[in-house]
């Protein structure tokens, strides 16, 4: 191994184009030498022959000198000339240019340096296509800017927080985002900072903000990265609900379980029916209690996801069977084609099943109650069920709460149905959104699954 290394480095360090470059560098000095060798020799040659008399000879070895002088002087001119159109060309990334009038040893110089700068200019674009496609993937929205404030880059992401298609300078953010403008401003060089944005509609928004100025070839330029941390918060705070809720789970059938024993058993030694029916009431609210705490349970305890490919309609299709019941809503599928899923089938059925049970409860007032689902392929490859129904619309106060555990509306509701679902989503890798009311459905609620 450390001959086969030593070779390596031999072989590197005495490359066959270095030699040939070496050689070619050593006969054209050597020409040039010899050139003003002869020059210097002719001309003290005439000038000897003119002191001497000897004008003949003289003017002969005056006339050589002038000529060789101009050879030389042409000579320099043309490569000169041919070494200007050849950088020129290489300005203009035409690296198939050929010179000719060129010397052997000038010409293979000039050719190995644009075979360098050709290597160069590769690797560079290379590089850059590299790191285009490293930002158009990420999952944070960066955007560079000039000195000036004009956007010189901004990736895919972060035009989608922007909620802007084009970004081309930075007081542009003024008008689609001024609180996140306000604190780019505001920011110091290599600060960063955490935004909360959010409205009735479109729900919260956590956004991790971090700028940074950064001298390149001489130019100012900042670089501000824009990361959306709504869904790690949002697994946070399920994380703590989820321990407050099997401890609150543990603590409550630990009360009623003896609560229950001792009704039982004085039921069955009292002979008052009054004290009977209290004691039976008792029972009953107990147990009442305990299938509100095993519902809670459930929000809890979510089985490990066994993921496998799904085609979706048929899922579907089997959970509004199961629905039946539920409603006499006028459902419609709409399905591009045949989508087929990543996912756990029963969780995921089990999520949507709880959305529209929903909203067969939430359509019982309507007099033509209708649900529609339409499953599609996002840009970005992920599958997205939309579950819509035309009941009571939901109101801004309430849209930020709708997925909070045990928030609900109705008097006989427990509020863990769409808390529920989002968990489970968040377990697939997915999420469950509520998309803001749009001016051509007005009319609609829906909910957004989303299957990475």
């Amino acid at each position: 191994m450390q001959r086969q290394s030593q070779c390596g480095s031999t072989a590197a360090r005495h490359h066959p184009t270095d030699t040939l470059q070496q050689n070619a560098t050593l006969r054209s000095m050597k020409k040039l030498w010899i050139s003003i060798a002869l020059l210097v020799i002719a001309s003290g040659l005439a000038g000897a022959l003119l002191k001497s008399g000897e004008w003949i000879f003289g003017l002969i070895s005056m006339a050589f000198v002038a000529w060789a002088t101009r050879n030389v002087f042409v000579k320099t001119t043309r490569e000169r000339r041919a070494v200007g159109l050849l950088l020129d060309a290489l300005r203009n990334d035409d690296y198939s240019r050929r010179i000719t009038g060129l010397s052997e040893e000038t010409a293979l110089q000039l050719y190995d340096i644009a075979g360098i700068l050709r290597k160069l200019k590769k690797n560079a674009v290379e590089q850059e296509l590299v790191h285009s496609t490293i930002l158009r993937h990420i999952s944070s929205g960066v955007i560079l800017v000039d000195s000036r404030g004009y956007v010189l880059m901004a990736n895919d992401k972060a035009l989608e927080i922007l909620g802007v298609s084009v970004l081309t300078h930075i007081d542009r953010l003024q008008e689609c985002a001024p609180d996140i403008a306000r604190s780019i401003i505001e920011m110091p060089s290599g600060g960063e900072c955490r935004k909360d944005i959010g409205d009735g509609c479109s729900g919260r928004r956590v956004l991790h903000i971090h700028a940074r100025v950064l001298e390149v070839a001489e130019k100012t330029l900042t670089t501000i990265v824009i990361t959306d941390i709504s869904r790690e918060i949002e697994r946070n705070e399920t994380e703590s609900w989820i321990r407050l809720t099997r401890m609150l789970v543990h603590e409550i059938n630990n009360s009623l379980t003896p609560i229950v024993s001792i009704a039982d058993m004085l039921k069955e030694e009292s002979d008052s029916d009054e004290a009977v029916r209290g004691l039976s009431a008792i029972s009953r609210i107990c147990g009442d209690i305990k299938e509100f705490v095993n519902g809670v349970r459930s929000f809890s305890h979510i089985a490990e996801p066994s993921m496998r490919l799904v085609e979706i309609r048929p899922l579907l299709e089997d959970i509004l069977q199961s629905c039946q019941g539920a409603g006499n809503a006028d459902v419609s599928i709409v399905c591009d084609g045949s989508v087929m899923a990543w996912t756990d089938p029963a969780l995921l059925g089990r999520a949507v099943g709880n959305v529209v049970l929903n909203a067969f409860q939430v359509m019982e007032t309507v007099v033509t109650p209708r649900l529609y689902i339409r499953v599609r392929v996002s840009a970005d490859e992920n599958v997205v069920i939309d579950v819509s129904n035309n009941g009571p619309r939901i109101s801004d106060a309430v849209a930020n709460d709708i997925f909070v555990p045990f928030f609900t509306t109705r008097s006989d509701g427990q509020g863990i149905g769409l808390a529920l679902s989002r968990r489970i989503m968040i377990a697939l890798g997915g999420n469950l959104s509520f998309v803001p009311y749009s001016a051509s459905d007005s009319d609609l609620t829906t909910f957004r699954f989303e299957i990475r």
